[in-house]
């Protein structure tokens, strides 16, 4: 894989027939998720390197939930306790933007 910070491109395209698995390598997590919920809407079956609570996805799920208001479906409050709600958390978000320089 080649990261051009953009999609990644493959380097080797190994063909299906005969292989029922296959990897998928990102160098960050992001591009992981990213790759896995490509695979999920195409219906795939995904397997976690060292299971799915490596990638702190519970995170992404928490922030999901904030985005929608739905409080009550988030298993940790920590986003609401900081930030009350998800306009304040983009404010605060665009406002931390390192400065050009």
């Amino acid at each position: 894989m080649v990261g051009r910070g953009e999609k990644d491109n493959m380097l080797i395209d190994i063909p299906k027939q005969g292989f029922p698995h296959h990897a998928i390598l990102s160098r960050t997590i992001a591009g992981v998720i990213g790759s896995a919920l490509e695979a999920s809407s195409k219906k795939g079956t995904i397997y976690w390197v060292n299971g799915i609570a490596a990638y702190r996805i519970d995170e992404l799920i928490n922030l999901h939930w904030f985005s929608l208001g739905k409080r009550k479906k988030m298993s940790n409050q920590r986003l609401y306790t900081e930030y009350h709600d998800y306009s304040n958390y983009k404010r605060m978000a665009n406002a931390s933007k390192p400065v050009a320089q």
